[in-house]
């Protein structure tokens, strides 16, 4: 009879859906996204239930792609800024980044939601306003936001490196989803 082995506790345990979700913090739908990206690992079999991997391999690559975040200075593990009551659904990092230039100089230039799907390169905003997209890049370099795509992913994430910047910030979306589950 077969019986599920444990996580790490058999270097060659398999995992399905559900367990590749867990082990990389994202949802089942985005596993099977995953499982069409080159870079992903085989799937080992293909049941009824659905694929099956080998666990380490999943390690490995979410070792690679989406590589954990270093503590900050203090050895402090990132905790989230409060999330935006208005915008409860944006990443309260990013949110966090948004309302610093925002509150700038020349934050009155922007919306909220302009400046956001600007930076974040939505697909309506790179067809449609160009020059916007171009502008809203220069102005958060210009006052010490870096923009950087999830590794393995499609979303631009938002960084503050100015030195009032009150909380460490995770790599991947993988990171701060995790990260959040654990603060509520």
């Amino acid at each position: 009879m077969f019986k599920r082995s444990k996580k790490r506790a058999d270097p060659e345990y398999l995992v399905g859906t559900h367990e590749v979700s867990e082990l990389l913090g994202v949802s089942r739908q985005r596993v099977h996204q995953l499982s069409n990206d080159k870079t992903f690992p085989s799937p080992v079999a293909e049941l009824a239930a659905g694929l099956i991997w080998r666990g380490p391999d999943i390690e490995e690559w979410r070792n690679e792609m989406r590589p954990s975040t270093a503590p900050d200075p203090k050895g402090e593990i990132p905790n989230p800024p409060p999330r935006d009551p208005n915008r409860p659904q944006n990443d309260p990092w990013d949110a966090d980044a948004i309302q610093y230039l925002l509150d700038g100089p020349e934050g009155h230039k922007w919306t909220k939601g302009n400046l956001m799907e600007c930076m974040r390169e939505q697909g309506n905003r790179l067809k449609n306003q160009p020059d916007k997209v171009l502008q809203a890049s220069d102005f958060a370099k210009k006052y010490g936001v870096d923009r950087h795509p999830d590794p393995g992913g499609k979303t631009i994430h938002f960084f503050r490196t100015d030195s009032d910047a009150p909380h460490s910030y995770p790599r991947s979306a993988a990171e701060r989803r995790a990260l959040l589950r654990g603060s509520q």
